[in-house]
């Protein structure tokens, strides 16, 4: 397990610099901020890499009210600006008030709008659409009652920030980002050597990571004939 710092001073020993320091991420200057700068962005590019990474899932619940059928980002999170990215549609489920379970279907927007277009009737809501202007989520039918859907959802990049911070990144790609970051101080050093190994692991450890860290694809079955 590596720490935002460790990190730090794994990269100047990759690239061959004298030194060990810095002592500490915050408030580094000149070459040492620069180090702890390239760490940061290189965190942020692999988690950049793809939307659906396994290791940005988080978990999340939230309340639902009779008579409302649309709820934004602050109804879900209740901050104003959660570290929300994308929904991870086939997830929302819904508890009654019995304790049953049901899986939310997604539906696109504008055909869950025509669909209930003329229904007033509210009762435990069976589908959602997402509003893509604000990502809030639409409800239908719209509940008659209080209920509580879980869902996941994928964060945005985690930005790095204290010395014992250690990145979301599972433990064995931790060195990936140091990697990423030699690679760009290769560039800024005028090193080419030191750009082409590291950006060369660095897309070796990122294809590793792809097998494990993605969702898998489903194949449909087709019907023998």
């Amino acid at each position: 397990m590596a720490t935002y710092k460790d990190l730090v001073q794994v990269t100047r020993l990759l690239c061959g610099m004298q030194g060990t320091g810095p002592s500490s991420v915050t408030g580094a200057i000149g070459v040492e901020g620069v180090l702890v700068r390239f760490i940061q962005d290189a965190y942020v590019d692999i988690q950049s890499r793809r939307e659906e990474w396994d290791f940005l899932l988080k978990d999340k619940s939230f309340t639902v009210q009779a008579g409302v059928g649309e709820y934004t980002l602050l109804n879900i999170f209740s901050v104003t600006n959660p570290d929300f990215k994308k929904y991870k549609k086939d997830s929302l489920i819904i508890t009654d008030s019995n304790g049953h379970k049901t899986y939310l279907k997604y539906v696109e927007r504008d055909v869950l709008e025509a669909r209930y277009l003329n229904d007033t009737q509210q009762k435990l809501p069976t589908q959602y659409a997402i509003n893509p202007e604000n990502n809030a989520l639409i409800l239908r039918p719209v509940p008659d009652g209080v209920y509580t859907v879980d869902l996941r959802y994928w964060r945005s990049p985690e930005i790095l920030s204290v010395d014992t911070q250690v990145p979301l990144l599972p433990i064995s790609f931790h060195n990936m980002i140091a990697y990423a970051a030699a690679a760009k101080m290769g560039v800024y050093l005028g090193s080419p050597e030191v750009f082409q190994e590291y950006s060369s692991k660095t897309e070796y450890m990122m294809g590793q990571l792809m097998r494990i860290g993605l969702p898998k694809k489903r194949m449909s079955q087709r019907p023998m004939v």
